[in-house]
């Protein structure tokens, strides 16, 4: 399989002539591309490139012929924080390489104009970039476990420069568990969910399957939050599909579950233990944080990828794992709360976050929550997701072009 194309029902439907490509033309191609080598190969030179040509794209369109005001304003407002927070570093002591990376990832939601304008389906897209990421996935597992494989000490080498691809042991339970996977893993929640609505509309096999093997390599990826929200995903649009006695027994099916699993945890896993390594580091970085604000540079910040010192991990740092404290440290608290508001709404039209955007609305919310305790957001990766959950709540808006 090269690709998995969606065939929208109900409430997902897509009208077939839409999917035509002169639509968007060498602009879709070209973002496509971006979305997966971005994901796929992110410390490679190629994304770079693409984007390079896709936000000339977007210059050329709102400066050379004179469409500034058709930009979002939030993908001016975002950029416009992250340019305050880098300016404002250039008076403290910042890391400034971190600083130049977080700048430029924001500017990927400039990406939007295009969207919008030339009418991309950034559903497909994503789908599409996801089944290539499991191709690649899959591709760095085999030759990992087989190294006599033709090619794959070659190969896995470069795996693990350009795809930030990692093999390692983590403890799920009482024992070691080999975990595999590529550095954007994060990414095919989008798929996830995109696949578990397809499943719960139409009840096809196939989106079975496909769930199966996502599941598969999120699971063996070895991210515990990805786990864990993939699965509350797959729950609540299985109930939201399925009749009120069905929702029961599902209900207290997953209740007995969790219940289960918390005692087998809380038995056989320091997971849950103050003590243990991760959460210790956290509840160090949250300490430090509380330590290190003044009423100064809890209002205007301290500038981007600035330094604190971290008990979490016993080091002066630029970034921690907690991504709200960090924001919070880069910014001030005002400047924080209106970059999270503009991620979360896009529009003030409340209208646009219901109807057939709910469980968009809620996979996006749920990858905010992962981002909390992992830093997944404010890079390439969570920009892409961004930008994907952008695209979808303002195509409802009022003069939008509608697929």
């Amino acid at each position: 399989m090269t690709s998995l194309e969606f065939q929208r029902h109900g409430p997902y439907e897509r009208p077939a002539a839409n999917l035509a490509p002169n639509r968007n033309g060498w602009v879709g191609t070209l973002l496509s591309l971006f979305l997966i080598t971005s994901i796929i190969v992110p410390a490679a030179p190629v994304n770079k490139l693409i984007f390079i040509m896709l936000f000339a794209r977007v210059l050329f369109d709102l400066l050379l012929r004179a469409r500034l005001s058709k930009i979002a304003a939030p993908a001016l407002i975002v950029p416009g924080i992250f340019m305050y927070g880098f300016f404002r570093g250039m008076a403290g002591e910042v890391r400034l390489d971190f600083s130049i990376q977080f700048l430029l990832a924001v500017f990927i939601l400039s990406l939007i104009h295009l969207v919008e304008r030339y009418d991309i389906d950034m559903d497909r897209i994503a789908a599409k970039a996801g089944v290539w990421f499991c191709i690649f996935s899959i591709m760095f597992w085999v030759m990992k476990i087989n190294p006599e494989i033709p090619f794959s000490t070659t190969l896995v080498p470069l795996f693990e420069d350009y795809s930030l691809s990692a093999a390692a042991e983590r403890d799920y339970l009482e024992e070691p568990t080999l975990v595999l996977r590529l550095g954007n893993v994060p990414f095919l929640f989008i798929p996830w969910c995109l696949t578990a609505m397809e499943f719960t509309t139409t009840w096809k096999l196939r989106h079975l399957l496909w769930l199966l093997v996502l599941g598969t390599i999120i699971t063996i990826s070895g991210s515990r939050a990805l786990v864990v929200l993939s699965l509350l995903f797959l729950i609540v649009a299985l109930m939201r599909r399925t009749s009120i006695p069905a929702r029961v027994l599902l209900g207290i099916a997953v209740g007995f579950s969790v219940f289960a699993l918390i005692g087998i945890i809380v038995q056989s896993t320091a997971l849950l233990s103050m003590d243990e390594v991760s959460n210790a580091g956290k509840i160090g970085h949250f300490l430090s944080f509380v330590d290190y604000l003044t009423p100064f540079n809890s209002i205007f910040g301290s500038g981007l990828a600035s330094f604190y010192y971290s008990m979490g991990n016993g080091l002066i740092t630029p970034v921690t794992e907690i991504t709200p404290l960090d924001m919070v440290r880069y910014f001030g608290f005002p400047l924080t709360l209106l970059l999270f508001t503009v991620i979360a709404m896009p529009t003030t039209r409340l209208s646009a976050y219901g109807g057939d955007n709910r469980m968009h609305v809620f996979a996006f919310a749920l990858f905010l929550l992962m981002s909390t305790t992992n830093p997944v957001l404010f890079n390439s990766v969570g920009m892409l997701v961004t930008l994907w959950y952008w695209a979808r709540i303002r195509r409802a808006l009022p003069g939008a072009r509608q697929r």
